[in-house]
């Protein structure tokens, strides 16, 4: 029997942020992809692509990500969705939850428990022996 790693896509405007987050995943054991905008992620989404996880910044251009996540129901519904942001509104996080965001963890945010929220929502990567 094949394992296949587990896919995260994240999608964050800060380079920064994407090339930390690409970096730290990868090396834990998962595949992974980055988008710089909501539309970008949607528009791998929409060629097909299947992410286990997304994880999705809240403040983006043209597309935030509460939006992003209503869109994608249509598309990829069974993908687990993880929301962060530096600027917890209270009304947005309302909003986000009210649409059904189930997960939201604040920036910054710590190694271990981005590890390990990820790891209740998708498991722990397969290793190879």
């Amino acid at each position: 029997m094949i394992n296949e790693k587990k896919h995260i896509l994240v999608v964050d405007d800060e380079e920064e942020i994407r090339f930390l987050l690409e970096t730290k995943f990868y090396k834990l054991g998962y595949n992974v992809s980055v988008a710089a905008t909501a539309l970008q992620a949607l528009q791998k989404i929409k060629a097909g692509n299947k992410f286990d996880l997304i994880i999705c910044d809240l403040k983006m251009p043209k597309m935030n990500g509460i939006e992003f996540f209503i869109e994608i129901q249509n598309f990829h519904p069974q993908a687990q969705f993880l929301l962060i942001t530096g600027q917890p509104e209270k009304d947005k996080l309302m909003m986000a939850m009210k649409k059904g965001v189930l997960n939201i963890m604040l920036k910054p945010v710590k190694h271990i428990d981005i590890v390990e929220k990820i790891n209740g929502l998708i498991g722990a990567p397969e290793r190879v022996a």
